[in-house]
């Protein structure tokens, strides 16, 4: 067995792993919201989490499947994954991301803060969970697109 065949191995591994977790806990978020109707606890974040983990451990199976038994194909993942070119590209994605989490997350520092002060609305209930939803996805979906577009580009 070669090294790169060996890498494939490990990283497809960590990939049903991730998906394993994330169908548990999905499953489990969502057969709690069911049996658990009326408690207190929101069991809606379990369910969002293990909707992000199997999504992200499909993805993830999917890309490391296909190489597990060609040599060829696993050289040119591990090389792909590896190249330059890739990793700056998810590295200028990433702080793009991060300035967009960053941007979120003042803006409601801010409404926090105008809060206090009774100018603004108290964010309270869904218009919270819906808020902070999107301090999630936003820099995911700016993650993604910035990738997307970059590759596209150089």
């Amino acid at each position: 067995m070669s090294d790169r065949i060996a890498w494939v191995k490990t990283r497809a591994r960590w990939a049903w792993g991730l998906l394993v977790t994330g169908a548990v806990v999905l499953i489990g978020g969502v057969i709690a919201e069911l049996v658990y109707s009326n408690a207190q606890h929101n069991y809606r974040t379990f369910t969002g989490v293990g909707i992000a983990l199997t999504v992200i451990g499909a993805e993830r199976v999917i890309r490391y499947q296909r190489s597990l038994s060609d040599e060829r194909v696993a050289k040119r993942l591990a090389a792909s994954e590896r190249d330059e070119r890739t990793v700056t590209i998810r590295n200028a994605a990433g702080f793009r991301a991060y300035v967009a989490s960053a941007v979120i997350v003042y803006a409601g520092l801010s409404w926090v803060s105008l809060e206090a002060n009774r100018s603004l609305l108290v964010l309270e209930g869904d218009a919270l969970w819906n808020f902070l939803a999107a301090a999630v996805l936003v820099p995911a979906g700016v993650y993604i697109t910035s990738t997307l577009i970059d590759e596209r580009r150089f």
